[in-house]
């Protein structure tokens, strides 16, 4: 219970003090009448609103992007952790840093690509994340990056590929 405390009466006052019932005399404190259910109520609502907040800001800060780091990119790629491919992959093509590479300059900073089939040769694809249903994929999210005829990187931008019915 929230109270409010007579500091600035003297004892007098304070002891002379009638309840608004007139039934009693308050002597030194005046108690407010915030129940305890009302109190668990109020910290619920703080609570539950914080979390909601929370969800937010995660969920969409998110997919911002995230800096470029070799090291961190490749540990991702071990660990299948697409938030961070993802957001990775927004900064190099955010930032273009992929065009004008080389094929091998790109593997050397990207790792190997996936190993799909192109007659051309001139794409290169990296799984940046990949959703599951039971058994099979239901998305799939590649940084496609597409090479010029002397095997430079003239285009990035990633491409998602959806299970039909999802």
């Amino acid at each position: 219970m929230a109270e409010i405390r007579f500091y600035s009466l003297d004892r007098e006052q304070v002891e002379n003090f009638v309840s608004p019932s007139r039934d009693r005399i308050i002597s030194g404190t005046v108690r407010l009448g915030i129940s305890k259910h009302r109190t668990i109520v109020l910290l619920l609502v703080i609570i539950t609103s914080s979390a909601v907040v929370a969800w937010f800001v995660l969920k969409y800060t998110s997919d911002w992007p995230m800096s470029f780091e070799r090291t961190r990119w490749m540990q991702a790629r071990n660990e299948d952790d697409s938030r961070v491919l993802t957001r990775m992959a927004k900064d190099l093509i955010g930032r273009r840093a992929l065009i004008g590479e080389t094929r091998t300059q790109l593997v050397e900073m990207l790792g190997a690509p996936e190993n799909y089939t192109d007659a051309t040769n001139r794409q290169m694809y990296y799984l940046v994340r990949e959703d599951w249903d039971w058994i099979d994929p239901v998305r799939r999210d590649h940084l496609l990056v597409s090479l010029d005829q002397n095997g430079r990187a003239i285009d990035a931008r990633i491409v998602s590929a959806k299970k039909l019915g999802h």
